[in-house]
């Protein structure tokens, strides 16, 4: 069981150093927009336990999710603001569409893009 709990936080380690990593590597095409992320790993893993634990629910995973992703947009640092806007219930809603339309098999490619975009769509930036 150790072993277990050794690979989760290795796993949080390196999906922290990935959000870094991605929000320093975000562009503009009229400006550098140079950000840092400046959440703590601890917020994080704490943010990654809620995550597991709302999963042992039916929806409240959900919401989780939504307020993880706005604790991310906050975190960014630089000259520019990031919010994320989706709400738990379109993110619930969504992804039922999502596993249901994907049962098909074919259109799994489709749904995968439409939800990608989606969330990406929901993130909106502000100079600051």
């Amino acid at each position: 069981m150790p072993c277990c709990w050794l690979v989760n936080i290795v796993d949080w380690c390196l999906s922290f150093a990935l959000v870094h990593w991605l929000i320093a590597n975000v562009q503009s095409d009229d400006r550098p927009l140079s950000p840092t992320f400046g959440g703590s790993l601890l917020a994080f893993v704490g943010w990654q336990i809620l995550m597991a634990l709302s999963l042992h629910t039916v929806i409240g995973w959900a919401w989780v999710t939504s307020g993880y992703l706005r604790w991310l947009c906050r975190g960014v640092r630089g000259n520019a603001a990031f919010d994320f806007t989706g709400s738990g219930l379109a993110i619930l809603w969504r992804t039922a569409v999502f596993l249901v339309v994907c049962s098909l098999i074919l259109p799994i490619s489709w749904m995968l893009r439409w939800l990608a975009n989606w969330y990406v769509s929901r993130i909106t930036v502000v100079p600051s």
